[in-house]
């Protein structure tokens, strides 16, 4: 069984399954978030349709008390830093923003540079303006990281094991964003296998013993 494969089958059906009941949180979407380098994950880009803010944000759900980095995919709303309520549910665009998630989020989170990459290459993925199409990036190296990092993912004979679980959180008024959740290792789902196993064991020799 190839990757490709491996990709489509039990794992991330199962990870699917998990956030594929919609249900509304109240988050708060655009609060700023430092790389490691010390930098803010932003930056400015010209486009043809106008001035844009690509990078990655810290955003709060206000609901479960939890935060997750993340970033834009719907380039043609607008950020908000107030609280809103947002329906989740599981990401069901385009094959490549799964793969750039796999082997990129990870980088993209350490750098300034990374941050900005990632939220170019993604915009263009999901429909917004294409990376070659912005005149002016305030990130140096960004715009040709993010270049690089869409031929990648566009090449079919490099498959990539998936890594995370993608959720959208949307809002009909502002921008939507995307949660990334590892998906456990295949070792870790065998453990769970194996614990549940003994357990039903366990509980089957007690019945026995008890008759």
């Amino acid at each position: 069984m190839n990757q490709r494969h491996f990709r489509l089958c039990g794992l991330a059906a199962a990870a699917l399954l998990a956030v594929s009941a919609a249900h509304a949180d109240d988050l708060s979407v655009n609060r700023a978030y430092y790389t490691p380098d010390g930098k803010l994950a932003g930056g400015l880009a010209i486009s043809p349709a106008g001035t844009e803010g690509p990078g990655l944000f810290e955003s709060q759900n206000l609901t479960t008390g939890t935060s997750f980095l993340a970033y834009c995919v719907e380039q043609s709303q607008g950020a908000t830093s107030a609280v809103h309520s947002y329906v989740a549910s599981a990401f069901s665009g385009p094959a490549e923003v799964q793969e750039l998630y796999d082997r990129f989020f990870d980088t993209s989170i350490l750098t300034q540079a990374g941050a900005v990459a990632f939220q170019l290459a993604l915009w263009e993925l999901t429909g917004g303006t294409e990376v070659a199409d912005f005149t002016f990036v305030s990130v140096a190296g960004a715009k040709t990281t993010a270049l690089d990092w869409l031929t990648t993912v566009r090449a079919d004979n490099d498959p990539f094991a998936q890594k995370y679980t993608l959720t959208q959180w949307s809002n009909a008024t502002y921008q939507d964003v995307l949660q990334a959740t590892p998906v456990p290792e295949p070792e870790t789902y065998a453990l769970m296998l194996a614990g549940l196993g003994a357990v039903g064991l366990m509980a089957r020799r007690r019945g026995t013993q008890a008759r």
